[in-house]
């Protein structure tokens, strides 16, 4: 019985971060993770218009360009395209 309750609580303390760290994922933005944390984005090099995925600006017609961002950039940057296209 106590191998039992042993191998319960090592497995919960071992699962429990790994279940953390999804939800974390899960709150950030959709890009790719780069090097060292970093996020790679899309972004307009003419008006700064920023999405997670590729393809051309919504604005200008522009092809976005790949930018690695930190998760606190990438958040700030989407954040500000939404509420300009708005």
């Amino acid at each position: 019985m106590k191998k039992w309750m042993s191998l319960l609580i090592l497995a919960a303390i071992v699962i429990s971060p790994v279940a953390y760290a999804e939800d974390m994922a899960k709150s950030m933005p959709m890009g790719e993770m780069g090097k060292e944390g970093m996020m790679k984005m899309h972004q307009c090099s003419m008006d700064g218009y920023t999405s997670e995925k590729a393809g051309k600006c919504p604005r200008c017609g522009m092809d976005l360009e790949e930018k690695e961002m930190t998760a606190d950039e990438a958040k700030a940057a989407l954040e500000k395209s939404k509420s300009e296209q708005s």
